[in-house]
């Protein structure tokens, strides 16, 4: 016996259900806040300064093996060779904080944007940028703001 299938016409395209709908959605992304704004180009900042310190350094190493250098003028070079080091290792400290542990990475910060203010003009301007406008949410610095939720906050005038 022979198998026969009965072969039925889809469905004209007015019956048929549309998965997708039939006007396109248009949502607009979330407002990203001035905080999170200053952190983000703050990170970016950072990791450019680090690169630059750090090709900085590789510069100074190639200089301080120059044969040109005279041998006693040599240290300044590989001191300076490890300040930079020590920078970059705190700029990458600070950037793994900042990205795991957010409270440690505040700290991390802050005390960064200190040292950074003697690297002049780059880091001086990243850390006085750094002082002044990341990690902030609002709150009045030295307002505590849990103790006010609560209805124990003094207030003072």
């Amino acid at each position: 016996m022979l198998n026969v299938r009965k072969i039925v016409a889809p469905a004209p395209a007015a019956e048929r259900r549309s998965v997708m709908p039939l006007e396109p959605l248009h949502y607009a992304p979330p407002a990203e806040s001035p905080s999170a704004r200053h952190n983000r180009i703050y990170t970016i900042l950072l990791i450019v300064l680090a690169a630059f310190c750090g090709l900085g350094m590789i510069s100074m190493i190639f200089t301080s093996r120059n044969p040109t250098i005279p041998a006693e003028s040599r240290w300044v070079f590989q001191m300076m060779v490890g300040i930079y080091a020590v920078l970059v290792a705190g700029m990458v400290a600070t950037l793994i904080l900042r990205g795991t542990a957010p409270s440690a990475g505040r700290i991390a910060t802050k005390a960064l944007n200190i040292v950074l203010l003697i690297v002049f003009p780059f880091g001086t301007a990243l850390g006085i940028y750094g002082l002044m406008k990341v990690d902030k949410d609002g709150r009045r610095p030295g307002h505590n703001h849990a103790l006010q939720r609560t209805g124990r906050a003094e207030r003072s005038l």
